[in-house]
């Protein structure tokens, strides 16, 4: 009987290392997509082997939408990290996690913290300008993104952004050049595209946004929910 009971131990056994290695062969190039989407963000932080793998599965969480997880996992990490940008980016991240779930409020501090302990960190100063244009402070947004152009002059979706927040304070043809040039740094940009037609519709300069209509459906924007948006717009003049 104990002869028996040993064998289905190792039998057990066995197939739990199966699954683990075909769980690991399955997880690796998840990992290996994100490290390669937050190189820039994650070059020379995190020195320590346990906090940095901590961070990439506060990292995977937030990919998966597992918010709460995520945010467990950075609250944690927030105990035993010591570098002021490692600190940044859990905030950051944190923030960003809120921000998905329309907790704007808690969002706007994560933000303000990471900016505060790491004053290079451009996401975060961005998604903080860009959140303060949804939550419905535009002339602070803008103010924000006009310093954070004129800092990081080559960075396109700065100018996306900003333009974005001209949109909304009705300043049209600055908002139009930014754009542009958020296009000239980043050709692959369909948002740019999409805005230029739809704003162009609302200037009234009809044959201008009719051909950024067709320069976005080329680059694959979807012409009847373009056409919507741009009717949308139209009917908001009169």
């Amino acid at each position: 009987m104990n002869k028996n009971l040993f064998y289905i131990a190792l039998i057990a056994l066995a197939v739990v290392v199966f699954i683990a290695r075909l769980i690991r062969r399955k997880t690796r190039p998840f990992y290996q997509a994100l490290d390669k989407k937050y190189q820039d963000l994650l070059a020379g932080r995190f020195q320590d082997p346990k906090q940095a793998r901590r961070f990439k599965n506060a990292l995977a969480a937030y990919e998966t939408r597992q918010y709460s997880s995520a945010l467990k996992q950075l609250g944690k990490l927030l105990q035993s990290a010591q570098d002021p940008q490692d600190q940044a980016l859990c905030h950051f991240i944190m923030g960003c996690c809120d921000d998905e779930q329309q907790q704007y409020a808690a969002a706007q501090r994560a933000y303000e913290e990471a900016a505060r302990l790491d004053p290079g960190l451009l996401a975060a100063q961005s998604n903080l300008a860009t959140l303060l244009d949804i939550t419905g402070q535009p002339e602070k947004s803008a103010d924000m993104l006009r310093f954070l152009v004129e800092k990081w002059p080559k960075d396109a979706r700065v100018h996306m952004n900003y333009a974005a927040a001209l949109t909304h304070l009705h300043r049209d043809t600055q908002a139009v050049q930014e754009f542009k040039t958020a296009l000239e740094l980043d050709g692959t940009m369909l948002d740019a595209r999409i805005s230029l037609s739809v704003l162009y519709a609302r200037m009234g300069q009809t044959k201008q946004s009719q051909e950024w209509v067709q320069d976005a459906v080329f680059h694959g924007a979807d012409e009847v929910r373009l056409r919507g948006m741009i009717e949308s717009e139209l009917k908001k003049r009169k």
